[in-house]
């Protein structure tokens, strides 16, 4: 929408209508989600620039978006301007570029389900042994568990290495290893 001062008619209706169908759309895929609609957050911002620049700054805009409100939206990108590059042309035609709107949605506090106590030992997630370096004892054999198969409460000492398929843990001497209830594994100087 290109707006020059003063706006033309019709430029406020054509801003409202724009913010009026991205909040449309942002809330029902907030509801396809399943979003607590009365929690969410909301913000519209508009890419404004002098006509004929070939760059935009980003200005805020207020929502429900009234009559009044673009002359100060207008102002407001001139501040932007000034702070950005040193200067402003208030008498200039500026024009609205990209629209977004932006909705956040609080979500509930994750729930952590226990991991159950599997009756396992430490020996039981011990599958083997390498040669590890550490800096502060050079190559020393090390031990190697199943990070599946760990119990939860049990301490392994390092010096240590707990593999699993997407990551490798190595427990260094004086540290020892974990695993919480939440199934998180905590590493811990000793």
């Amino acid at each position: 929408i290109k707006n020059r001062t003063p706006l033309p008619g019709g430029a406020e209706k054509r801003v409202r209508e724009a913010i009026r169908n991205l909040t449309m759309a942002a809330n029902q895929l907030l509801q396809e989600d399943h979003a607590d609609l009365r929690s969410a957050g909301f913000a519209v911002t508009v890419d404004m620039r002098y006509v004929g620049q070939a760059y935009e700054l980003e200005v805020p805009l207020s929502a429900p978006l009234r009559n009044e409100d673009l002359a100060g939206v207008q102002a407001a990108f001139h501040a932007v301007h000034e702070r950005v590059y040193g200067y402003h042309r208030a008498g200039q035609p500026v024009e609205f570029i990209n629209f977004r709107a932006v909705h956040t949605c609080p979500l509930p506090r994750p729930w952590v389900r226990p991991l159950p106590r599997s009756g396992r030992s430490l020996a039981d997630a011990h599958v083997g042994e390498r040669r590890a370096y550490f800096a502060s004892a050079g190559f020393i054999p090390t031990p190697l568990f199943d990070r599946a198969r760990l119990p939860v409460g049990e301490r392994c000492h390092g010096p240590a290495i707990i593999e699993q398929p997407d990551t490798t843990t190595v427990i260094h001497p004086g540290y020892a290893a974990s695993v919480e209830e939440s199934g998180n594994l905590r590493i811990r100087k000793e």
